[in-house]
């Protein structure tokens, strides 16, 4: 049977049309995963410093290395007669943290101002709980944060944007300069610290209660420090592991 010259254009169109539309539908791939390359560039500038702050938060206040560390600066607790060597207070503050006791004060009374107390006031007391509450809504925060994090990095990889991941996690990190920057500026102020922590909190302090006694404002400064510190480290190592990955020469 022979083919018309009609039947060869038919053909002929069709086969174009085809590869037309093959072409169209590999350039839309392409723009979707290249404007989704650049949404996740985006919310990596923004999750970056959060996720790392979130984690760093937790390890400073839940661990008692912070805590032991400045009672042993400002041996407080001698001060105020408190008869707790500073590894117990801060044992006390780091189960608390973790949920390993329910109330926040010691097992058994102890000798404070020259008689058997369990310490802490109540006002004490519900600024810790109200304290552990702000850390676990940031531990909370944390969980979806990290995997989400994770997965838009190694999609970055995977689809090969790797200069949308480059600049987008060096602006996380210019982003994270800046709010570290931020806090110090605000924390240099021990006024505003002290009102800070009350405001967080919501609880008002008077002179017979013990947490403003055994940290000074200078505590303050120390977490706000050591908390960038960690958080620098998390992020500077996340971006050493990335610059192996989506090496500079493969991006340009």
């Amino acid at each position: 049977m022979k083919i018309t010259i009609g039947e060869r254009k038919i053909e002929k169109n069709y086969k174009r049309n085809l590869h037309r539309f093959k072409d169209n539908r590999v350039d839309a791939l392409a723009l979707t995963w290249s404007l989704t390359g650049k949404i996740c560039a985006i919310l990596l500038v923004i999750f970056l410093p959060l996720v790392s702050m979130f984690a760093a938060a937790n390890i400073i206040f839940r661990l008692p290395d912070l805590y032991q560390f400045d009672l042993d600066r400002t041996e407080v607790a001698r001060e105020i007669q408190l008869e707790m060597g500073t590894g117990e207070i801060s044992n006390l503050f780091s189960d608390y943290m973790f949920h390993k006791t329910d109330e926040f004060k010691p097992a058994k009374n102890v000798m404070f101002q020259g008689k058997e107390s369990s310490v802490f006031t109540r006002p004490d007391r519900i600024a810790m709980e109200r304290s552990r509450s702000l850390l676990d809504r940031a531990f909370i925060l944390f969980l979806p944060f990290f995997p989400l994090t994770v997965f838009m990095i190694v999609l970055l990889l995977r689809i090969g944007q790797r200069r949308d991941l480059w600049i987008g996690y060096n602006l996380g990190l210019i982003l994270y300069g800046l709010i570290a920057l931020s806090a110090l500026v605000l924390g240099s102020f021990p006024r505003d610290r002290h009102a800070l922590y009350q405001w967080m909190v919501d609880v008002r302090f008077t002179k017979i209660d013990v947490l403003p006694q055994l940290f000074d404002n200078g505590y303050y400064v120390e977490a706000a420090c050591f908390i960038i510190a960690i958080s620098a480290i998390l992020l500077f190592i996340g971006r050493s592991v990335i610059k192996k990955f989506a090496v500079l020469n493969k991006m340009f």
